[in-house]
């Protein structure tokens, strides 16, 4: 079987997945939830130089252990790379950690069609072209574009750049271009060199008004950086509703000819306001609300504008079964 083919079957494999399994495809895909709906019981363990292990002996239930050392983005891969073994039946398998590096390692047609089940169950198209259309695009041009699209649906930077390529959404050419820009480059551009990150698998999020309403995927430890216009001279301001589970980090105008601050104020200037966001270390999973409201000081309770995204937390301690995933699969 050649990658064209096993592609082809994966498309529609996790396109029936999706449906048999009842999983939204309007925001990123919750594999961890899939496993569970599933009766599939997950363990995060250190796993040296292995991916993931899917189990499915007779007596033994089915499980699927991931490497708990992992990115978030690459267990999320690894999870649904084992689901599509076991949405095509195939026998219990250990996959190694670099068969989710690019693709070229796995030779085996069960291997090429858990890898390709994987790219499609995580990156399905109707949810690529609503990156596009929230950003008015037709198509994913530059690095940085690659980047945020990873963030959004929840992927490696390297694993959207190949999958871009091979559902032909990009050229050979380009992908390898995107490929030789490394993400943390992205990142320390996006923070100006400043609030470095405590963990280098951390990512910084981009949020800008085309991303109101959008649910995001982030890790302990990651930053959003949320840029929003205003008209200082007018009174209203933006102002981040109290969260326990995010911290400001910078609350400052971006640079305008050259220099950074809010201290000249010009009358009926439009500025983009930007706030460095921290998300504070959970346990388990959350699901919190990020909101702004655009209010003068003098009149708190009348805010004229409101931007907000759902924001999912998930823990970097993933040790084990949590709990709510042996409730469900109970």
């Amino acid at each position: 079987m050649n990658w064209v083919h096993a592609s082809t079957a994966a498309l529609n494999a996790a396109s029936k997945a999706h449906r048999r399994w009842s999983i939204p495809t309007d925001a990123w895909i919750d594999v961890f939830g899939a496993a569970a709906k599933q009766g599939v019981f997950l363990a995060f363990r250190p796993l040296g130089n292995l991916g993931a292990a899917v189990i499915t002996e007779p007596g033994a239930g089915t499980g699927i252990i991931v490497n708990s050392k992992h990115p978030l983005s690459r267990q999320r891969y690894s999870v649904a790379h084992e689901l599509g073994h076991l949405f095509f039946k195939h026998p219990s398998v250990v996959d190694m950690a670099d068969i989710f590096e690019t693709g070229a390692a796995a030779k085996t047609d069960e291997e090429k069609l858990a890898e390709s089940f994987a790219s499609w169950f995580l990156m399905p198209p109707g949810l690529i072209d609503e990156y596009a259309a929230r950003r008015g695009i037709e198509r994913i041009a530059t690095p940085e574009q690659v980047y945020d699209l990873s963030l959004f649906l929840g992927t490696s930077y390297e694993s959207t750049a190949n999958h871009l390529r091979y559902s032909k959404r990009a050229s050979q050419q380009r992908a390898q271009a995107w490929l030789k820009v490394h993400p943390r480059d992205i990142k320390r551009e996006r923070l100006n060199g400043k609030f470095e990150l405590d963990n280098p698998w951390s990512d910084v999020h981009l949020l800008t008004e085309v991303d109101d309403g959008a649910p995001r995927l982030v890790r302990s430890g990651d930053r959003i950086i949320v840029s929003l216009h205003e008209i200082p001279s007018s009174g209203y301001r933006w102002r981040l509703e109290p969260n326990a589970a995010f911290g400001v980090l910078f609350d400052d105008y971006d640079a305008a000819n050259g220099t950074e601050g809010g201290d000249v104020i010009v009358t009926g200037a439009l500025r983009k306001r930007k706030f460095v966001i921290s998300t504070k270390e959970v346990d388990e999973r959350i699901d919190v609300p990020l909101v702004f409201e655009q209010l003068r000081v003098w009149q708190p309770h009348e805010p004229a504008r409101r931007f907000g995204s759902r924001v999912t937390i998930e823990s970097m301690r993933r040790l084990g079964f949590p709990p709510r995933y042996l409730e469900a699969a109970a």
